[in-house]
Order: C-alpha cells, then structure tokens, then sequence
C-alpha cells in the first residue's frame, strides 16, 4: 500500500510539475508576442485558464493525500484514544461522500458539456479541459474513503490487543 502511495505520490507531483511549466511557458509567450511583437495567440488565454483548473485539482489531490488539506482539527486536540481516531474516522468518510456526491454532479456538468460540443481552446473539446473536476473530486474522495477505513481497522485492532 505503501509503495502505491509513493508511486501516485511521484506521479502527481510531476504532473504538477508539468502542468506548472506549461502555464509558465505560455504565460511569458503571451507577455513577449504581446509586448515586444504586438500581437498574441488567442488560444493561449484559455488554455492558461483550464491549466490553472488542472494544476488546483491535482494540488488538491496531493494536498488530501499528504493529509495538508483544509481541515478543523478540533478533534485531535480535545479527544484522546480511540474517540478521536472514530471522530477522525467518520469525518474522513463524511468527506469521501460529499467528493464523491461533486464527483458525480461534475461527471453529469462534463457530459452536458460534451452534448453542446463547445471547443476550449484550438481542437480541445471543453469537456476534455474540464475532465479533471470529476476525476480530481473522485481521486480526493477515494483517498478520503482509505483514510477513513485504515483508522476503523486500527481501532478495532487495537480494541481486540
């Protein structure tokens, strides 16, 4: 488990990396073609939008599952033992459900895109810039949802030592 962890860990942070590069790379091109050519590609604009889009979702992604996502941690600081590790529980299963309820209602927003057959940018569909709502939500819930499991097995793990 842990090996897929760190595997998925590497993987989004490159992604990220990437994703952090291209929108360098057109945000200066923009700036030189505006300020030195006077003109400018009309496509780098929305692409630099969607790229914003896809560099918060994988952030996010790897924020949950470095556990650095926004968070109230009351219950850590005035429960103890099992109690906090149940509260802790339920809550991180509580926010796999919400992720996976905007999952769900991203999934139908990207299909209802993908019905109108609107364009992003260049040749790329919208739906195809907006995939990563549905995708980043999921991947969030289901790290939510084994961060919920892995702390109710080491309660009643430790409830039976």
């Amino acid at each position: 488990m842990r090996r897929l962890d760190n595997t998925l860990a590497s993987i989004e942070t490159g992604f990220i990396v990437v994703l952090v590069a291209l929108l360098l790379v057109a945000g200066v091109t923009q700036f030189i073609l505006r300020n030195v050519f006077h003109s400018g590609l009309l496509w780098l604009e929305p692409l630099s939008r969607y790229l914003v889009v896809w560099i918060a979702f994988t952030g996010a992604l790897r924020a949950t599952a470095e556990g650095r996502h926004i968070k109230i941690d009351i219950a850590p600081r005035i429960l103890s033992g099992r109690l906090s590790m149940l509260v802790q529980s339920l809550t991180s299963c509580a926010a796999a459900t919400v992720s996976f309820m905007l999952s769900w209602w991203a999934l139908s927003f990207v299909q209802t895109e993908r019905e109108f057959g609107d364009l992003a940018f260049l040749e790329v569909p919208t739906w195809v810039a907006l995939a990563i709502i549905p995708l980043g939500f999921f991947g969030i819930g289901l790290r939510f949802f084994v961060r919920g499991t892995i702390r109710f097995r080491r309660i009643f793990s430790s409830a039976r030592t």
